[in-house]
């Protein structure tokens, strides 16, 4: 006597359909582990910013106040402690509650503290902790770097939120190499449109001439492309493709010396700009110093540790960092031309590891750095409690 048949042989073709799905999903989440494991996607990375940041309508984005996170910068800094504060500030250690005056630090990500053990080791915590030594309750430091930031937005962030929130007395933009990542990122992409502008418009316009009616094969590795496996075959077909923006690749086309044409736009608009946020901090009554941040690039005794991290994680080959830091230098060597505090070269002859990269330093860089400025911050001025 037969057995009677059960639900899954008397529906044969369903059944076929959900394994088949069922094989897909779990390749899909194996796909998915993969990716995480081996690095392949930024969505950690975006999901991890997303955390923090919010958007604005003139800088486009801005650090979301009253946060605490923890970080790992690079592979090189593990489970860093950051706190924002009620503006978005990354919180500087030991404020004091009734202080004189007030110090604000405009950046990227370098004064945001990427690189720092935490927000007690970033540059502004060391210097509010070394002006203090000297006069204790006297500064407070804000630390106001947000982490991507270039000149520009740290004008229209300065302009818009800082003055207003704050009102410092001091106030120190410590930048430059965002603005040569961008001109140097440009030359990548084959164009000089730091903001991308054009390039974006261009794309829109082909878009609306095409149509947005793809075939079923399009349509069909559209989909493909949007799962986990899709993802992971293309990482494994083409591991080169996440670097094709990378500012890092294919310079050496445009020969040596650098073509005066094509950095001195970018670089005298950077000047331009500086120049512009040091005349609104003088009309607000207030002090501004412009800091030049150095670079992997002015240091002539990287160690073997530095060396490994720039081709690593900057992703300079060490056979066109020649190339780069010519580039670099015919940049800020526009800028070294305005009335500025050059601290590019300060790690010149520094033996010790400072870099986490080609730009962020680790917390002897900061305190390093800190020190500096403190140098500037005081001036040839007696200080008084």
């Amino acid at each position: 006597m037969s057995q009677p048949e059960n639900r899954f042989e008397r529906h044969k073709a369903l059944t076929l359909s959900l394994t088949i799905l069922f094989v897909l999903i779990v390749v899909d989440l194996i796909s998915l582990a993969l990716l995480q494991m081996d690095r392949f996607e930024s969505d950690a990375k975006a999901l991890e910013l997303a955390d923090y940041r919010r958007y604005d309508a003139w800088t486009l984005f801005q650090n979301r106040p009253d946060q605490s996170m923890r970080f790992d910068f690079k592979g090189v800094v593990a489970d860093a402690e950051f706190e924002l504060d009620q503006f978005g500030f990354v919180t500087t250690e030991n404020q004091p509650e009734s202080p004189r005056e007030s110090i604000v630090l405009l950046g990227g990500s370098t004064v945001f503290g990427v690189g720092a053990s935490s927000y007690r080791t970033t540059i502004a915590s060391r210097l509010q902790a070394l002006l203090n030594e000297r006069a204790p309750g006297r500064y407070v430091v804000h630390n106001a770097g947000v982490r991507g930031y270039h000149s520009l937005q740290e004008f229209v962030f300065y302009v818009n939120d800082v003055a207003r929130q704050i009102d410092p007395s001091i106030v120190i933009s410590l930048n430059g190499r965002n603005d040569d990542h961008l001109m140097r990122k440009a030359f990548a992409r084959g164009n000089f449109d730091t903001d991308y502008s054009d390039q974006l418009d261009e794309s829109v316009s082909k878009m609306i001439d095409q149509g947005f009616d793809p075939t079923f094969l399009e349509a069909l590795g559209g989909v493909a492309r949007a799962t986990h496996f899709g993802r992971l075959i293309k990482a494994i077909a083409n591991p080169s493709s996440k670097q094709d923006g990378n500012v890092m690749d294919r310079l050496a086309a445009f020969g040596l010396p650098p073509d005066e044409a094509l950095f001195e736009g970018p670089a005298n608009g950077y000047a331009a700009v500086m120049n512009a946020l040091s005349a609104a901090v003088s009309t607000s009554g207030s002090r501004h110093i412009w800091a030049l941040q150095p670079t992997i690039f002015e240091k002539s005794f990287a160690t073997d540790e530095e060396k490994t991290r720039v081709e690593k994680i900057a992703r300079i080959d060490p056979e066109m960092f020649d190339v780069h830091r010519s580039y670099h230098d015919a940049f800020y060597d526009v800028a070294r031309e305005e009335d500025l505090l050059d601290l590019s070269r300060i790690f010149d002859e520094e033996k010790r590891s400072i870099f986490i990269d080609d730009c962020h330093y680790n917390d002897l860089g900061n305190e390093l750095i800190a020190n500096q400025l403190l140098a500037a911050v005081l001036g040839s001025r007696p200080v008084q409690p």
